[in-house]
Formats: C-alpha cells, sequence, structure tokens
C-alpha cells in the first residue's frame, strides 16, 4: 500500500499551484522557493485560513474553527504560467 501524499495543485491561491515542500531542492529556507510569498508576508492584508492559502499541513485554530489542507501536505506555492 503507497502511504506517500498526494499534493493537490489546485489548493493554491488563485494563479498559483501547490507543490510538495520536499520536492523543492538547495536553499534550507524553503520559504524562498515559494512565489506566493511576497502575499504572505503582507500579513496584515492576507487571509491565511482562507481555501488555498495555507502552505503548512498541521491544522490550525483560528476564529474558534480549525483549518487545514484538505491534502495534509506542506507545499509552497509556485506562478501559473501565463498568469
Amino acid at each position: 500500500m503507497d502511504n506517500a501524499l498526494k499534493c493537490n495543485p489546485d489548493e493554491a491561491p488563485k494563479g498559483f499551484y501547490a507543490v510538495l515542500k520536499s520536492s523543492i531542492k538547495g536553499d534550507a529556507n524553503l520559504c524562498r522557493s515559494c512565489d506566493w510569498r511576497k502575499t504572505c508576508q503582507d500579513s496584515e492584508n492576507t487571509d491565511f485560513v482562507a481555501y488555498g492559502h495555507r502552505c503548512m499541513a498541521p491544522a490550525v485554530l483560528s476564529r474558534g474553527e480549525w483549518f487545514k489542507r484538505d491534502d495534509g501536505c506542506s507545499v509552497v506555492f509556485k506562478k501559473r504560467e501565463g498568469k
């Protein structure tokens, strides 16, 4: 039986797709590989619990609700071509 996580590339912000963090090579700071990083760092104006905005697998409690990635994966977001 294959227990490998299956990343849902569409569980991402509009104009981006998700890729497994484990597939990223190089820099120890994986956030530097994320094309959505600029928006993420604008924490005052970014809704981190909106669908597709979570990059981390662990659930978080916010506004009295639990939020998590449906696919259970830790990901970075890459810009879709032509967007």
